[in-house]
C-alpha cells in the first residue's frame, strides 16, 4: 500500500489519484506519520456499500424476529416504566 504525506499532496496527489484509479492500488495519507486518510479505487468503495447494506438488512431481519418472538412493548407502557 502506498504512503504519502500531507506535506506532498500538492506535487504527487494527481499521480496518485491515476495509480488508485487505473492500477486498483490503495494509498494512505499520512500527517506527522500517522494514517489519515485512505483512497481507495471506486471498487473498493461500492463493495463497503454493499457490505455496510448487508449488514444492515441482517440487523433489520435480527430485529423483526426479536420482535415477533416478544411482542412489541408500547411507548406509553415504557414512559409509565421510566416514571
Amino acid at each position: 500500500m502506498k504512503r504519502l504525506a500531507m506535506g506532498d499532496i500538492k506535487t504527487k496527489l494527481p499521480e496518485l489519484v491515476n495509480r488508485v484509479a487505473f492500477t486498483k492500488v490503495r494509498a494512505i495519507l499520512t500527517k506527522h506519520d500517522k494514517d489519515l486518510v485512505a483512497l481507495v479505487p471506486i471498487e473498493d468503495l461500492n463493495a463497503l456499500r454493499e457490505i455496510e447494506d448487508i449488514v444492515d438488512l441482517q440487523e433489520i431481519a435480527a430485529i423483526k424476529k426479536e420482535i415477533a418472538a416478544k411482542g412489541l412493548t408500547s411507548w406509553e407502557d415504557i414512559k409509565k416504566d421510566q416514571l
